[in-house]
């Protein structure tokens, strides 16, 4: 990478030089992988933003809708999930603390992974939830395809990143900013909405929408606190 940053490269624009050298170093890195690939992944996103490349709002929002990032996401979602033990120590800290209440459980999952998917692509989402929440079914003896808290759950993970995906532009940016241009376009650009007034109208409408849902699914497939052993 400064190898890179010393070559005669600006008549092609600004920091080129520095921008290949970083490309390379990072498709190095993917090869050799002298670390986690976890690393890695974080050096597309973090060194850029470092080096100054691009912006943190370009990342959420004019990116969003690209596919390439939606894999990215995908990738390092996977990754971190196969080299750390999160999902270990998550599925722990929820049986130490709503194991006897499969009601509050649903509740707590129920409105993280709709927070989460304010940030990160809803597939993503589902992938990284639903892999926490198998193995918590898993360590409390539920049985697959019998299990009612596990049906509650899982629908709930397929639903629940569609709330969180209205609650900031960058949560669903194909759909989300599509709204924006439209509105700008019917309105020959004299309105708009910025980020920062999608966030005070979406944050406070995804966090009372989002038990009430919960409740729903509970109320409807019928689980109850006997439902579940207090393993």
């Amino acid at each position: 990478m400064l190898i890179g940053a010393k070559l005669p490269l600006t008549g092609y624009g600004e920091n080129t030089g520095l921008a290949l050298g970083f490309f390379l170093s990072v498709i190095l890195c993917f090869v050799v992988r002298p670390w986690d690939m976890l690393i890695t992944c974080m050096m597309v996103p973090a060194g850029g933003f470092f080096l100054g490349f691009w912006d943190w709002k370009v990342i959420q929002s004019a990116t969003g809708a690209s596919t390439f990032v939606s894999m990215f996401a995908l990738t390092l979602v996977s990754a971190g999930a196969d080299t750390t033990p999160i999902g270990k120590r998550v599925t722990l800290l929820l049986l130490k603390k709503f194991h006897g209440n499969p009601v509050r459980l649903v509740l707590v999952i129920g409105v993280a992974a709709c927070l989460i998917s304010g940030f990160v692509s809803n597939i993503a989402t589902c992938l990284l939830v639903s892999s926490i929440v198998n193995q918590m079914l898993l360590a409390m003896g539920e049985k697959p395809g019998k299990s009612k808290l596990g049906c509650v759950l899982m629908v709930l993970i397929a639903t629940v990143p569609y709330i969180g995906g209205v609650m900031l532009v960058s949560g669903s940016a194909a759909t989300n900013l599509l709204g924006i241009n439209l509105l700008e376009s019917a309105t020959n650009g004299a309105y708009t909405i910025t980020y920062a007034q999608w966030a005070a109208v979406g944050i406070p409408a995804v966090l009372i929408t989002i038990v009430p849902v919960c409740l729903m699914y509970i109320r409807m497939m019928g689980l109850k606190i006997s439902d579940v052993k207090n393993t």
